[in-house]
């Protein structure tokens, strides 16, 4: 799903640039053409990953979480009672943490909150263990900023599993790692 170069060519025409410039660069010098700023919908994706592109720490703590969780349920045969009801009830703890906190509060700020329940809301947060608040909700605000697009975090342009999980195992596309949306309500 890459952008062709002709569509970058095309922009540096209006300006009577040569095509030549465009050729060598690399994807951001090629996503800027004389200063302007080329929108990311017509920017070309990340080429398809390689081994220096894993985020190997993230990567093996996702899976050895996962590892121990199916080592996990072989074990709820020797469970005592107390252990499961107090999984079962971490369980939307956690998920009130995310829905209620990381999301609504802190990503869209749908509602206001006192610092009490602001702290309530970041200790279930910790307990679903998906990041830090911040990062959390600027990924989840340039997703829906930059949706479906080179900038959206997890764009399912670039597949089903980098959509879902990969990108969390992937590094940030430098693009809007590096230019922060100016929008202050965009930012976490």
């Amino acid at each position: 799903m890459d952008v062709p170069v002709s569509r970058a060519a095309h922009h540096m025409e209006c300006d009577d640039a040569p095509h030549d410039l465009i050729i060598g660069k690399t994807l951001l010098e090629r996503d800027v053409v004389h200063g302007k700023d080329v929108p990311y919908a017509e920017q070309e994706r990340l080429p398809p990953w390689t081994k220096n592109d894993i985020r190997w720490t993230m990567a093996i703590y996702i899976s050895v979480c996962h590892l121990l969780a199916l080592a996990g349920l072989f074990m709820i045969p020797w469970c005592k009672v107390a252990t499961l009801l107090w999984t079962v009830t971490l369980w939307p703890i956690g998920g009130f943490g995310i829905t209620g906190g990381a999301h609504r509060l802190w990503a869209h700020r749908s509602y206001k909150a006192s610092f009490a329940f602001r702290a309530i809301t970041l200790l279930c947060n910790s307990i679903a263990n998906q990041g830090t608040i911040y990062h959390w909700a600027r990924d989840h605000r340039t997703h829906h900023f930059h949706s479906e697009t080179c900038a959206d975090p997890h764009d399912a342009g670039r597949g089903f599993f980098f959509a879902h999980m990969g990108w969390l195992f992937l590094k940030k596309d430098p693009r809007w790692t590096t230019n922060p949306d100016p929008n202050p309500d965009h930012r976490a």
